[in-house]
Formats: structure tokens, C-alpha cells, sequence
């Protein structure tokens, strides 16, 4: 029985090309984000060196665009836009899916809505055209060259492990958008809390204000312990919604390192991390990301710095 096949291509060198360009992706962006770093940033979500985005558009590119290759310039705008559209569709599914924006152009000229802009679009054409006119049959060659019984293991092998993985990075992103939502949750509530407080706290020192000039004419003579007794209330008062909103201080605190300890891989991959649903939670949590950055940066510089003078 034969394979089954996809535009004249069988399914599993589609997977092998998959596996190939996802790679080729990862290795393109680590690197280009690393030079801007100044430092190793491995990109893409998940855990292994894999960017599929990168191998979903090139098997796009080989299946429905080597029709117009002959019109190079037809190619070039049908890449742009087709392109353009699978990095918005991609960036909407995993903001709507996990509540987590990943990447955002909004600072680059011509974007829309942050999730591609005209400069990413043009590149997108010009590794179009790099890729179905240069890069592709090379590959095809060379994976050609593999007898197609190791191919077929191969291809089992890899998907074994992309499974794995995907598992892995599902249930990890899951508890991200879970922690985001929770994060909202208690940031609304920390705010409106220390709004209560401010507002409960000005109303009783306007009754006790009220209280004290009704009294005025007749206890002249006890102002004085008046103004201190109503001090001490207001203070009591103060400190009893103190206690209240530094409990919902805490444990938003606490949600905000627990989403930064979750989250620490995808902060370090993607500096613009955001959430469509708990932006000022999530700059708390780059905060603190960076302030742990900080920290273990002084902390090696100690340990040379020791090192060298034990030397």
C-alpha cells in the first residue's frame, strides 16, 4: 500500500520538512535575538529547539506556492500577504488560547494591532523567495539521500518527541493564562481594597470632625484630649485596613512570583511579554524578572571577583 501524499509530496517528508525548517527558524531567530541580547536568548515556545511557525510557513511556501514560481515578482506579494496573515492568525490563537502576547510590533511603523508590520511582512517575502528558490532543493536533496526506511524512523522518532513536548509546553502555558487571570483577579481586588481603605479611613475622620465642632462651645476645655482620642481611633481605624489591604498585598505578591517562576523561560525568550488581560500584573512580574536578572548577575561578578583574589 502506498503512502498516503499531500500536493504530490508523501506525508512524512512533509514531517521531515517540518522538523527541518521549524529547526532552521529556531536557529535564525536564537541567533538574531542573541547578537541584539548580547547574550544566548533561545526563542520559540517550546522546550526543545524547535520554532514551528517557521516549519508550518515553509511547508505553506512548498505546497501552494511553487505554482507561481515562474512570476517571481507575483510570488514575492503573494508571500508577503500570505505570510503576513499566518503570523497574525498564529499571534490572535496564542493571545486568545493562553491570554499571553508573545511578541508585539506596536512600536514599528505600519502595524497592525502589534501583531505584524510592514517591515516583518517584507522580510517574510524576502525568506519566501530565499527558501522555494535556494534553500528548499537543497534540503530536498539531502533528505532524498536518506534510504527511506530511516527516514520513516526518523520521522516516528521526531513526533514521538514533538508530542512530548507539545504536552509539556500545553500544560505549561495553560498555567500561565490560569496565573494571568488569577493575577487580574487580585490586582482588582488589592485595588479596590486600598480604595476602601482610603475612603473609610476620610469618613471617619470627617464624622469624628463633625462630632467635634457640634461639642465645641460645650467642651472647650477637653479639646485637646478630644483631638488625641479621635487621633487614636482614626489610627486604629488605619491600622485595621492597613492589616486587610497588606494581606491582598501579599498574596498578589505572592502570585506575582509564582506567574514570574512559570513563566521565567518564555520572560527570558520574549522581553515584550505581555497579557491582554492583566497588563499592569504582567509588568510586575517583567519587573521582578529583571530585578532576579539584577541579582544573579551581581552574584556571579562576586563569585569571580573571589575567585580572583583566592587565585
Amino acid at each position: 500500500m502506498s503512502e498516503p501524499e499531500l500536493f504530490g509530496i508523501p506525508l512524512h517528508m512533509l514531517f521531515l520538512y517540518f522538523i527541518v525548517y521549524s529547526f532552521l527558524g529556531w536557529c535564525m531567530e536564537t541567533v538574531f535575538c542573541s547578537i541584539r541580547a548580547k547574550k544566548l536568548v533561545p526563542r520559540g515556545f517550546l522546550a526543545g529547539p524547535l520554532c514551528p511557525i517557521y516549519g508550518v510557513g515553509v511547508l505553506m511556501m512548498i505546497c501552494f506556492f511553487e505554482p507561481i514560481k515562474k512570476w517571481p515578482v507575483l510570488f514575492f506579494v503573494v508571500a508577503v500577504i500570505v505570510m503576513s496573515a499566518w503570523e497574525y492568525f498564529v499571534s490572535w490563537l496564542l493571545e486568545v488560547t493562553t491570554h499571553v502576547k508573545y511578541w508585539d510590533y506596536s512600536k514599528h511603523k505600519f502595524n497592525l494591532h502589534g501583531r505584524i508590520c510592514l517591515q516583518i511582512s517584507l522580510t517574510w517575502g524576502i525568506l519566501s523567495f530565499a527558501v522555494v528558490y535556494l534553500v528548499h532543493p537543497l534540503i530536498s536533496d539531502l533528505v532524498m539521500k536518506v534510504p527511506s526506511n530511516i527516514r520513516l524512523i526518523l520521522s516516528a522518532v521526531f513526533a514521538a518527541a514533538l508530542l512530548v513536548d507539545l504536552v509539556f509546553t500545553v500544560r505549561r502555558l495553560a498555567l500561565i493564562g490560569k496565573l494571568t487571570r488569577e493575577l487580574e483577579a487580585a490586582g482588582k481586588k488589592l485595588e479596590k481594597a486600598g480604595e476602601r481603605t482610603e475612603a473609610t479611613v476620610k469618613k471617619f475622620g470627617e464624622k469624628e470632625e463633625e462630632k467635634h465642632t457640634e461639642h465645641k462651645e460645650e467642651r472647650e476645655e477637653m479639646r485637646e484630649e478630644h483631638r488625641e482620642a479621635r487621633e487614636e481611633k482614626k489610627e486604629e481605624k488605619q491600622a485595621e485596613k492597613d492589616g486587610k489591604l497588606a494581606r491582598k498585598q501579599a498574596e498578589y505578591d505572592a502570585l506575582v512570583e509564582r506567574t514570574e517562576q512559570v513563566s521565567r523561560r518564555y520572560l527570558r525568550q520574549y522581553s515584550n511579554l505581555s497579557s491582554r488581560q492583566a497588563q499592569e500584573g504582567m509588568e510586575d512580574v517583567r519587573a521582578l524578572h529583571k530585578k532576579k536578572n539584577e541579582e544573579r548577575h551581581r552574584e556571579k561578578e562576586q563569585k569571580k571577583r573571589s575567585r580572583k583574589k583566592s587565585s
